[in-house]
């Protein structure tokens, strides 16, 4: 019996996601909370008060507000949970980008799992988000990276992801992060170990924690750019960089923006291994 799937809202990574899975064997997918120009054209585009069911309810990243609505970037609109509640079958399953509680508590009686959990999610995504974080910088310095000083904060995925990227241009890649693991990452990467500091042409934080505070900013050279790819409200003190004259630019969410098809690509595996993983346990 196929899996129907439905994606409510979310940017356009949750539009390829469907598109990827809808030509899955086993699968169809179908969207809502989304303008109609955006919806690739094999996909089906459900009134949020449509009556058809679905087994699975795939919700993006960020929520809103964790009330009763979804985000839907993409859309003027907004999907209210109850409604889509009332869309699910008895045994359906709602696969989020959020908080699995969070979400358990606005569908209840469903099992709610999130992707963001997924280690092998997290990996791909994060050459992703480094990806688009080069593509940024790119755009934003009128620089060549090659031999240019680059630090990043944060040896987590992204990080690392960054350092393997810039080194690949030619950049002089240092990384600081605070803990023992983080360090050993460093020495493996065979990236330099420092802090963030004049001289540095270019800063991308990783790290969500106020790493780039004012004490830390009155440090580095003007012409500075500092790319912050935390969530919000990331690890940059915005106000106290634009008083310094430093350009500081919050770009969470970059694969939804930068690589769409492929962040969809990559979440659509994440949700068949998810749904091959639970029922395959039911």
């Amino acid at each position: 019996m196929k899996e129907r799937i439905l994606a409510a809202g979310g940017d356009l990574r949750q539009l390829w996601c469907a598109a990827a899975l809808d030509g899955m064997p086993g699968y169809d997918a179908e969207v809502c909370g989304f303008d109609r120009k955006d919806i690739p054209e094999r996909l089906r585009h459900l009134a949020e008060d449509s009556g058809e069911q679905c087994s699975v309810l795939l919700l993006p990243v960020k929520m809103y507000k964790w009330e009763e609505k979804v985000k839907v970037p993409c859309s003027a609109g907004k999907s209210e949970a109850e409604k889509l509640l009332g869309r699910l079958t008895s045994d359906a399953i709602v696969i989020t980008g959020g908080d699995k509680r969070q979400t358990a508590s606005l569908f209840p009686g469903h099992l709610a799992v999130s992707y963001t959990e997924r280690e092998d999610f997290c990996l791909r995504n994060a050459v992703l988000t480094a990806e688009g974080a080069v593509q940024l910088a790119l755009e934003e310095l009128d620089e060549a990276l090659c031999g240019m000083p680059v630090h990043i904060t944060g040896a987590g995925r992204i990080g690392l992801a960054l350092c393997r990227i810039l080194s690949g241009f030619g950049a002089r890649v240092s990384i600081s992060s605070h803990s023992a693991a983080g360090r050993a990452k460093v020495f493996a990467a065979g990236a330099e170990l420092s802090e963030p500091s004049a001289g540095h042409r270019l800063i991308f934080n990783t790290a969500p924690a106020p790493v780039l505070n004012r004490e830390v900013l009155e440090r580095l050279d003007k012409g500075t750019l500092i790319i912050d790819l935390a969530s919000a409200p990331g690890g940059t003190d915005l106000a106290a960089a634009e008083k310094l004259g430093i350009r500081a630019v919050h770009a969470p969410g970059l694969p939804g923006k930068t690589a769409p098809v492929t962040a969809g690509e990559i979440l659509a595996g994440a949700v068949r291994d998810i749904l091959e993983e639970v029922r395959c346990n039911d």
